[in-house]
């Protein structure tokens, strides 16, 4: 159960808090997890790079056989610091991970909370080893500990064009509104949409 100091984000791949995925050799699919299976051997390891702000991230990973993940945090997307990494063979229980057997193979999963005060961007690294017996995924759920308002409009420019249903999706996804009304979002509302009533909203067009 995520407490009152706790929020939970999902990754989808329309999700706004989704920033970049980086995969140039078709590695990474896409189900409950963002997964990464290289088969050839010089492949590049995918990224997948979100926006969130707060003073933890809890993420989840799940695979098996040789994995390397690699979490780096910034707050311009220029310099990275490093904020995990463990590369290792994943193949039973220990270590903090635990391994089931779902689907009739082998599942190992392992949660892992890192800092991110004063970062505004991480990036996930994923490799596994070569052949389907190797693979590392990220679980979409991910968890942030006093999660901070993220700039609004900045989303809205990265879409082509914005929906009524867009916005009621963020809304939804922000304060977990049921009934919004009408919506009308003004950029001085940093990353929270607010409801306005019979104002206009204004990003700057």
């Amino acid at each position: 159960m995520v407490n009152m100091e706790e929020s939970e984000i999902f990754l989808s791949y329309d999700s706004p808090y989704l920033v970049e995925v980086q995969d140039p050799d078709g590695v990474l699919s896409e189900n409950a997890a963002w997964v990464s299976n290289r088969r050839k051997g010089d492949e590049a390891a995918p990224t997948i790079i979100i926006r969130v702000k707060g003073s933890k991230l809890k993420f989840t990973m799940k695979g098996r056989g040789y994995i390397l993940v690699k979490v780096e945090g910034s707050s311009d997307m220029k310099t990275w610091q490093n904020l995990y990494t463990e590369s290792r063979e994943v193949s039973e229980s220990g270590e903090g991970w635990m391994c089931l057997y779902e689907f009739g193979g082998l599942v190992c999963y392992k949660t892992v909370e890192v800092s991110i005060e004063q970062k505004e961007f991480i990036r996930f690294t994923l490799m596994d080893g070569i052949g389907d017996e190797n693979w590392i995924g990220l679980v979409k759920v991910i968890t942030v500990r006093n999660k901070l308002p993220l700039p609004l409009c900045n989303w809205f420019l990265s879409r082509p064009q914005i929906t009524s249903i867009d916005i009621a999706e963020l809304v939804l996804a922000y304060n977990g509104i049921k009934d919004i009304g009408f919506v009308v979002v003004r950029k001085d509302v940093e990353g929270v949409a607010k409801l306005y009533k019979g104002e206009e909203y204004d990003c700057g067009w």
